[in-house]
């Protein structure tokens, strides 16, 4: 009797790899976005410091130099403010990655309030607290920076209530 050969295929068939490269596409996909979206976090976080660093550092100086410190915003919704500490001619800043930064107004600041001073010796404030918003388009959301009473603490939050 003939003896019949079995043939083994071996591989795989072109509906697998389409299967599995469209797996893999969309778990790339899924990824890259979150760290896109991690990305623009930390961009955020960046910018709020950056103004939150700016708001100490007037307040320190207050402290330290005897005379008044200003930190204004150059105008609503922009992404530029300005310092200026020690008697010295004002510095403008800008928030990086087109963040820009927005004067808040609630019970216990001055409404709209887009300037704050640290009055020597003590480093206090003239107003009650106040709150900016440091918005990022690319994400849509909004970090709050606080200057917080008469001391003028500066504290950044996820929320206005905070």
């Amino acid at each position: 009797m003939p003896r019949h050969r079995v043939r083994v295929q071996q591989g795989f068939t072109l509906i697998e790899l389409l299967v599995v490269m469209a797996i893999v596409g969309v778990l790339a996909t899924v990824v890259f976005l979150s760290l896109l979206r991690a990305r623009n976090r930390q961009q955020l976080q960046e910018g709020a410091r950056q103004l939150a660093t700016d708001l100490s550092r007037a307040r320190a100086q207050a402290q330290l130099s005897s005379q008044s410190s200003v930190v204004a915003l150059v105008s609503s919704n922009a992404n530029r403010y300005t310092t200026q500490w020690r008697g010295a001619a004002a510095i403008t800043r800008t928030l990086p990655y087109n963040l820009t930064v927005a004067a808040m107004s609630s019970a216990t600041t001055a409404a709209g309030s887009t300037s704050l001073t640290y009055t020597a010796p003590y480093g206090t404030l003239d107003v009650d607290g106040v709150v900016w918003r440091v918005t990022s388009p690319a994400l849509n959301e909004s970090l709050f920076v606080k200057a917080v009473g008469v001391t003028g603490k500066v504290l950044v939050t996820s929320s206005y209530d905070d």
